[in-house]
């Protein structure tokens, strides 16, 4: 079973320069948690037992749980004239993190457990794949303005929110897609399926997900 991510943003505070130059700066956001965490990077391979360090809490059903993260990171440009200021995107970055420990397995002997955990994963990874796709194709028109330059960051991570929420939509979609049709890795078949087409997935980004009902209509391309 997989988690179901939840949204924040952290802005650390933009670099300043006098009006009329050019200045850069980086803000942070995704989905995930704020504390200090242990997680592990998609791209450190495929998810081991090792990787689910907390125990199974009492009363849960589900002997095993893997919260996956999608995140960004993002550069801009701006520039400050007289009573204006303008922010323009120039750069991007997107992570696919397993929080370590707060995921647990229950059965480590499991070996389908763990693959079907390792979906959760992959359906991550190609949800970010997308997303990157998405932002490199339309980097230089994502451009705000304010009168001053935290009216104009302010809209940028507005801007940003707005172009990334449905993509953490179709995240959160898919892995209840993925846990109701394989339920939860008990349906042979179906997690065999699930596994290959997930894969395809992850190898070609230009390939469209399974359709998925609650999605909106302004979502961008698949």
């Amino acid at each position: 079973m997989g988690g179901r991510p939840f949204a924040w943003i952290r802005v650390p505070r933009p670099l300043r320069q006098a009006a009329g130059c050019a200045a850069l700066a980086i803000l942070l956001g995704g989905m995930g948690a704020l504390h200090a965490e242990d997680s592990r990077d998609y791209e450190a391979g495929p998810l081991q037992i090792s990787d689910f360090r907390a125990k199974v809490p009492e009363g849960k059903s589900n002997q095993a749980f893997t919260l996956t993260t999608l995140r960004y990171s993002y550069r801009y440009r701006s520039r400050t004239r007289d009573r204006s200021a303008s922010v323009v995107l120039t750069k991007l970055d997107f992570k696919n993190k397993m929080l370590r420990d707060q995921s647990w397995n229950g059965r480590p002997q499991d070996t389908a457990l763990l693959a079907h955990e390792q979906g959760h994963f992959d359906i991550t990874e190609a949800v970010r794949k997308r997303a990157e796709q998405y932002f490199q194709a339309k980097l230089s028109s994502l451009r705000t303005t304010g009168r001053t330059l935290d009216d104009a960051v302010a809209a940028m991570e507005e801007l940003v929110r707005k172009e990334m929420a449905p993509y953490f939509l179709r995240l959160e979609l898919l892995q209840k897609k993925y846990d109701l049709e394989t339920n939860h890795g008990l349906a042979t078949e179906r997690q065999q399926q699930w596994s290959k087409l997930v894969s395809e997935l992850i190898e070609n980004p230009q390939l469209p997900f399974p359709p998925l009902g609650d999605e909106p209509a302004a979502a961008p391309p698949r």
